[in-house]
């Protein structure tokens, strides 16, 4: 009889120590689900605009980007910031040479740590720049030009278009959350696409 009450005993201390290492392995897989689900989401976004891009040079590349990830990234300016609807790097629909289309500096990681502004809690954020191609009608973006422009037609050399979008992810999980930064704890999701532009 005494030896079952110690072995109740030494149970319920194995549960109480390894419940700490097991609801950190939940969350972290939790944290992972969701960092995948969101770069899918990111990814889906980046597409969507360059398939607006490549439609004809007065569609709206920013409302395809915003709109594409409708419920996991909401299209406010809350979210999206300077570039959200409305905004001043938001304008892709405008003649072509005079757009502010997308973050003119290509979303670094100081764009989501603004305490004040129009950024201020910015969670999303899309660019985009006129390239040439590596290989022809496929593969990276070279000779890239500034960030906030679209190809133009004059520019015979350049026709091909990179749509870059990047998501603040930020961890549930506190553990995780440390190792990524100390204060800011969050990791910049980036996914680009990249085509020629067809109507030229």
């Amino acid at each position: 009889m005494r030896f079952h009450r110690e072995s109740r005993g030494q149970s319920f201390i194995e549960v109480a120590l390894a419940l700490p290492v097991i609801l950190l392995l939940v969350l972290g897989v939790t944290d992972l689900a969701r960092a995948f689900y969101f770069s899918i989401e990111t990814s889906g976004a980046a597409r969507a605009g360059l398939r607006s891009a490549i439609v004809l040079e007065t569609t709206d590349i920013g409302d395809a980007v915003r709109g594409e990830p409708n419920s996991a990234v909401p299209n406010t300016v809350e979210v999206w910031g300077d570039t959200g609807q409305g905004q001043t790097n938001a304008d892709c629909t405008s003649t072509v040479g005079s757009q502010r289309c997308g973050d003119p500096n290509g979303c670094p990681p100081s764009v989501f740590t603004q305490s004040s502004g129009v950024n201020k809690g910015r969670i999303a954020c899309f660019a985009v720049r006129a390239c040439r191609l590596s290989n022809v009608d496929y593969g990276t973006c070279a000779s890239p030009g500034a960030w906030n422009t679209r190809p133009t037609s004059t520019t015979a050399n350049t026709r091909a278009i990179e749509v870059v979008v990047f998501y603040k992810f930020t961890p549930v999980t506190p553990l995780i959350a440390s190792f990524l930064g100390g204060s800011n704890g969050f990791i910049l999701l980036r996914q680009s696409a990249t085509g020629n532009e067809l109507y030229f």
